[in-house]
């Protein structure tokens, strides 16, 4: 059991992700199949593409956070001293943190509330919708992880953090 929960933990993102892009090029090569060699249209493939590819770029949030490869300030972390370099982090992930748990409150809201169908297919927005609120409380999750992992480490500043270019620019 903690075996699989380990496995889900580093892999559950990335094997969604790659389920819903082998998918989305079924389809689209289904739809071009379709079009150009039976010269019939399908009406749907289009739309569940763009659905799974909402699905994958919200996923993505959690990934990107649990392989520490979110979008941050590299240069201005490389220009602070030392030992600002930890707090500064674990500020930022504060922040993030704060920033998802009240975007998972507003997509939540926005889920419950929704009333409309989709245009082919009829089904509830409402899954299309929900892709929000599971990369959000994804993102909490991954974060929480995070902050529990700086605070562990709080005294010893992590290679993978620190661009490696930073000793070329240490003058």
């Amino acid at each position: 059991m903690m075996r699989t929960l380990k496995w889900l933990d580093k892999h559950a993102e990335t094997v969604i992700m790659v389920a819903l892009l082998v998918l989305m090029c079924v389809l689209m090569l289904t739809q071009v199949f379709m079009r150009r060699v039976m010269g019939q249209t399908l009406s749907w493939s289009e739309e569940v593409t763009r659905y799974f590819f909402v699905w994958s770029v919200f996923l993505s949030i959690s990934l990107t956070l649990r392989k520490k490869s979110a979008m941050k300030l590299d240069l201005a972390l490389m220009l602070l001293p030392r030992p600002l370099k930890n707090p500064m982090m674990l500020l930022a992930q504060i922040s993030m943190l704060a920033f998802f748990i009240y975007m998972s409150k507003v997509a939540f809201q926005l889920v419950w509330n929704m009333k409309q169908t989709s245009a082919t297919l009829g089904i509830s927005l409402k899954w299309v919708y929900a892709s929000t609120v599971i990369g959000f409380i994804l993102a909490v999750v991954r974060l929480v992880q995070l902050i529990i992992d700086k605070v562990r480490t709080f005294s010893v500043i992590e290679n993978d953090e620190i661009l490696p270019q930073e000793e070329e620019y240490a003058g």
